[in-house]
């Protein structure tokens, strides 16, 4: 349900589609996405743990919603970056935060898990080490 009511503001977002909805809602709908992301992130990304409560707490007394349309945008887009399966970091300056977020430092991983999924989601395999 949340992504069907999303869907026009990742399209604005993701393609530039201007006219696919209006700034007010635009704007209602990415904030609704960063939270969404940051809870997404506490739940699966335990490794960004430390992360997770800089944003919440930058998002909690700065409230996301003094944010300007383009301010958000770029904190998803960030936030995107920081996520995928690469060492590219997202660069939350303008947030007040590092321009290296998400970079891990002296961390000892014990137990990890790599999972293979197919873009359509047909078939998943997973390797532990």
């Amino acid at each position: 349900e949340k992504m069907e009511r999303w869907k026009e503001a990742f399209h604005r977002l993701l393609n530039g589609h201007n006219k696919a909805i209006d700034d007010v809602n635009y704007g209602i709908r990415l904030s609704e996405i960063i939270d969404y992301i940051i809870e997404k992130i506490e739940q699966k990304y335990p490794i960004y743990k430390s992360e997770v409560v800089k944003l919440k707490e930058w998002f909690n007394y700065k409230n996301i919603d003094i944010l300007s349309l383009e301010q958000k945008e770029t904190t998803i887009k960030e936030l995107f970056k920081m996520l995928k399966a690469n060492s590219r970091t997202a660069n939350l300056k303008f947030l007040g935060q590092s321009d290296r977020f998400g970079r891990l430092e002296k961390i000892n991983i014990k137990k990890a898990k790599i999972i293979h999924q197919s873009i359509t989601g047909i078939w998943e395999s997973e390797d532990e080490f």
